[in-house]
């Protein structure tokens, strides 16, 4: 087996897999993608068991506005306990992820970075998220998402 080698990103360490077979990544891959692409689908559908289902109990949210100059660092439960009310005024959301995204596995953990665009009711934007999961005996779950959202003006 050859070893896996390490590569700073922020403030997030992340594993280059050098160690999985390229089928066993590439069906990973899939996999992750997959789970990051229905979250946000049932996010903007406001589908809140399926979101919640999609966590880990202790996952975590951080979360920048640089249209703003704010930053929120919370569990998703309390992420979501304030989203929840504000997506029901707002009406007409989705965030959906754009390109492809760059993803990284090894074992059970993969990390996945993502553009995506934001359109609603109250306007519209775009940025990058990071999801962080694990593999569970259920399946992939979100342990941490990162993101980074810019209105456009």
């Amino acid at each position: 087996m050859r070893p896996c080698t390490a590569t700073a990103v922020g403030l997030t360490t992340l594993l280059v897999a050098a160690c999985a077979t390229p089928a066993a990544r590439s069906q990973d891959e899939a996999e992750v993608v997959a789970v990051c692409t229905r979250f946000l689908a049932d996010y903007s559908a406001q589908r809140w068991d399926a979101v919640e289902a999609a966590l880990l109990p202790q996952a975590l949210s951080v979360h920048e506005d640089a249209s703003r100059g704010a930053q929120r660092i919370a569990t998703m439960r309390e992420f979501l306990a304030q989203m929840k009310p504000a997506l029901a005024r707002i009406g007409t959301f989705e965030e959906r992820i754009v390109g492809s995204p760059r993803v990284i596995s090894d074992g059970a953990i993969a990390s996945v970075w993502a553009d995506f665009v934001v359109t609603s009711a109250s306007g519209s934007g775009h940025g990058i998220d990071v999801f962080h999961l694990v593999r569970t005996r259920d399946g992939w779950k979100i342990g941490a998402l990162f993101d980074r959202f810019v209105a456009d003006k």
